[in-house]
């Protein structure tokens, strides 16, 4: 019996939640947006970062190493682009959170041994580091990046109190 189909489900691991609220927050430091489009593009930038893992596609007819799986087709850079300007014509004012939320996740993989099908189609995982994913370095990410994520809120807000008066 041959199943078809692509597993989808919400995977919000800490270190990229983090990153992806971390990019979301410079997006909002950089252009000193509004604290409604903030919040709201917080939450586009924490999804943004779980959609890699969070799509899975099992398709058996389709035998094309680096499509199919955990960091397979959701971790190309061609589907961060095409995924960030279809938002872009949803809700235009959010295109920047979501694809600096969705580089976040993949930037964060490509630290690791495993690696990604970065430049997929073409399926040869790439790796810029030799991090263990759940190691020492995810570890370090998951109490630095809350940090981080606090002093860009703070910067945010000074900016916008200024810019405000």
């Amino acid at each position: 019996m041959i199943q078809l189909g692509c597993r989808v489900w919400p995977v919000f691991s800490k270190s990229h939640s983090w990153a992806g609220l971390v990019s979301a927050a410079t997006v909002s430091a950089v252009f000193v947006t509004d604290p409604a489009t903030t919040l709201l593009g917080l939450g586009f930038g924490l999804l943004a970062a779980s959609v890699p893992d969070s799509i899975q596609p099992n398709l058996p007819f389709i035998h094309w190493r680096g499509f199919d799986g955990h960091r397979g087709v959701s971790h190309w850079l061609l589907v961060a682009v095409v995924s960030t300007w279809l938002w872009s014509t949803v809700w235009p004012g959010m295109w920047q959170y979501w694809l600096w939320g969705y580089l976040s996740h993949l930037f964060l993989d490509l630290l690791t041994v495993q690696g990604i099908p970065f430049w997929g189609p073409w399926p040869k995982r790439v790796n810029v580091a030799n991090f263990v994913s759940g190691g020492w370095f995810d570890k370090l990410l998951e109490r630095l990046l809350p940090v981080v994520f606090g002093l860009l809120l703070l910067v945010w807000g000074f900016q916008w109190w200024i810019v405000g008066q």
